[in-house]
């Protein structure tokens, strides 16, 4: 911007002293002048960039979860809450998107894993909050390895009213322990897309899954007391 401003002041001066319209008034341009405004333009603008660019890289870091990772196994089982809270209403919907996501890979060709029959429950918690969930069983690709687990996805009421967090256990059931926690960093990340994913559909197509979810949960009924962590 200082350079080309520079280049059409120059322009734009010749031309008024050739048309003499600037009358008596001379124009002297000094190429040391120049380079110092430019220079102390360059400057100003840089700080006053840097302190915006520090708060938004505080505010977003957090938010996004750029740092998530999958965490460690306890023995045989690894519990991961996902970084994504969803409100009550739409976590019923979530859970049928995430059903027919699941259906869809019960086909061992499709996609990185293949699921198992997928059942819907519902249960309490010991403050006697209602919560649902999916559990099925999950190969992992590629299946000459044999990695299988159990998987429960629990969505449950957080530390705040009317908004759930996402909960996910993983339990092995076969395979090497080191395939195991390796392989669930891809699957988790597949995981976690399809929540990205269910936040871009249209305010219609989540209304229509919760829908859906009523007939999912329709003969479950809470029978169950857990604690969940």
């Amino acid at each position: 911007g200082t350079v080309f401003g520079y280049v059409i002041g120059q322009g734009v001066g010749t031309a008024l002293l050739k048309l003499g319209w600037l009358g008596n008034v001379t124009m002297n341009y000094s190429g040391t002048s120049a380079m110092l405004t430019m220079g102390l333009i360059l400057l100003i603008v840089l700080l006053s960039a840097l302190v915006p660019a520090r708060l938004a890289s505080k505010i977003a870091a957090p938010s996004i979860e750029r740092n998530w990772r999958v965490p460690l196994p306890k023995g045989d089982e690894i519990v991961a809450m996902l970084p994504f809270t969803i409100n009550k209403t739409a976590a019923q919907g979530a859970l049928a998107y995430l059903a027919e996501y699941f259906d869809a890979h019960q086909e061992g060709s499709i996609g990185k894993f293949s699921a198992g029959k997928v059942e819907a429950f519902t249960f309490e918690d010991d403050k006697g909050r209602t919560s649902r969930g999916l559990k099925t069983v999950i190969w992992l690709t590629p299946f000459d390895l044999g990695v299988r687990q159990h998987l429960m996805l629990l969505i449950h009421p957080g530390q705040f009213e009317d908004i759930y967090e996402v909960q996910v256990v993983l339990q092995r059931l076969s395979g090497h322990d080191g395939s195991w926690y390796r392989m669930n960093r891809s699957f988790l990340t597949e995981l976690r897309k399809q929540f990205l994913q269910w936040r871009s559909l249209s305010p219609q197509r989540m209304l229509d899954y919760v829908e859906e979810s009523r007939g999912l949960f329709k003969q479950d009924q809470p029978t169950a007391v857990v604690t969940t962590t």
